[in-house]
């Protein structure tokens, strides 16, 4: 990579337009990317790449690549519970509902993750990955002591 390469540039063209070369790679499970994206301080780990806000860690998290999710998280400044503006979903809803057993783990490890947190319509990551089938998910986070099952409101499992 050039020394003087804009990390945080946005593509502005195509499919993929909003997405910085971190989301792409991210995306993408290119890992020798992200570690040399990463290897640059003033690379934004918690930049939204489009409309509906979607950061690297929830793309990786939704893809399933551990191995990229475990190299941004040790990022101090990533903002582990960041929300898509959409549907307000974060990287351990999404791990959850699709079942990424590994990348739940991961998430779980990081001391700031809160498994409270709901979506638009009141779900949280344990009724995800109930209503997905995903066992493992679900035993992984009732591990947890400050997991609250009784906090949805609403129900519609997606």
């Amino acid at each position: 990579m050039r020394p003087d390469a804009e990390v945080n540039a946005i593509d502005s063209h195509g499919e993929y337009a909003g997405y910085t070369a971190l989301i792409y790679a991210s995306h993408f499970g290119l890992l020798d990317a992200v570690s040399a994206l990463l290897s640059k301080p003033e690379t934004d780990v918690n930049v939204e790449g489009d409309d509906d806000g979607y950061t690297a860690l929830m793309l990786a998290a939704v893809r399933g690549h551990d191995a990229i999710v475990n190299l941004l998280l040790q990022r101090p400044e990533l903002e582990v519970n960041k929300a898509t503006k959409d549907t307000l979903e974060t990287a351990l809803m999404f791990a959850s509902k699709k079942g990424h057993h590994a990348v739940v783990h991961i998430l779980l490890k990081h001391p700031n993750i809160d498994l409270n947190l709901k979506d638009w319509r009141g779900v949280s990551a344990i009724h995800k990955a109930a209503g997905n089938g995903n066992p493992t998910a679900i035993q992984e986070l009732l591990k947890r002591s400050e997991l609250d099952v009784t906090q949805v409101e609403e129900v519609f499992l997606i």
